[in-house]
């Protein structure tokens, strides 16, 4: 059984591989990497904006159970599964490191770019433990997203670029455009639109009703001559 047909059923209490097999062990608490200091932890099982030192887990399970409770929450258990194998593909992508903890708890907090990819500002819960667990402990070819390695909530991005909020300039229309330039569209779950590898095994084509025929806009980070100069979602000529 897959976590694809796992999250249509609304089960998550056995790996997918094998239906009698034990849930992976969860750990108490995040472990420490080998040689660390024996001082005590910080109170890891915390909000990182608390006003507390920073965060800093090495326990990818603990982790991970951190991005799927700060990114998706309570939300449906397809997004849950979803965000999880997304974290996890986006650690092995990144070259010299395997480590979801060293992604994106190191320290935790606030997603931030590259260099953060992912929120862990919320502490993990029982339920998204138990999903981390079994992501983690999933072979590959059991991954419903078929290898995505970023995404975004669309009608979150078009919410907070009315607003003006600081750094969403681009609408949803603009997430998109400027992230197929390097990625393939890998499918939509529940709220959110996926993005993987060019020509990796989960590319699709792109919805009609996105209306890109035509459309162009400066990214951020946008070394195009025609962006020299100006902001991201400033048009382009086509």
């Amino acid at each position: 059984m897959t976590l694809h047909e796992l999250a249509e059923r609304g089960e998550t209490t056995k790996p997918p591989s094998d239906p009698n097999a034990p849930v992976a062990t969860l750990p108490s608490l995040p472990r420490q990497p080998s040689g660390a200091s024996t001082a005590p932890l910080p109170a890891w099982n915390r909000r990182t904006d608390d006003g507390g030192p920073p965060l800093v887990i090495a326990d990818d399970v603990e982790a991970l159970a951190r991005v799927i409770s700060s990114e998706v929450g309570h939300g449906p258990l397809a997004e849950r599964v979803a965000m999880g194998w997304i974290a996890r593909n986006r650690a092995l992508e990144r070259k010299g490191s395997a480590s979801v903890a060293h992604l994106v708890c190191s320290p935790c907090g606030e997603s931030s770019g590259n260099a953060r990819p992912f929120s862990t500002r919320q502490p993990a819960t029982a339920s998204s433990r138990e999903l981390a667990a079994m992501i983690l402990a999933s072979p590959q070819s059991e991954d419903p997203t078929q290898g995505a390695t970023h995404c975004f909530e669309a009608g979150l991005q078009d919410r907070l670029h009315a607003a003006g909020r600081p750094g969403h300039r681009l609408d949803a229309r603009g997430i998109r455009y400027c992230r197929l330039r390097g990625l393939d569209y890998y499918g939509t779950v529940g709220r959110w639109d996926l993005f993987g590898p060019k020509g990796g095994r989960g590319a699709r084509p792109v919805p009609p009703g996105w209306n890109l025929d035509g459309y162009a806009v400066c990214c951020y980070g946008d070394k195009r001559p025609a962006c020299r100069g100006r902001t991201p979602g400033d048009r382009l000529e086509v």
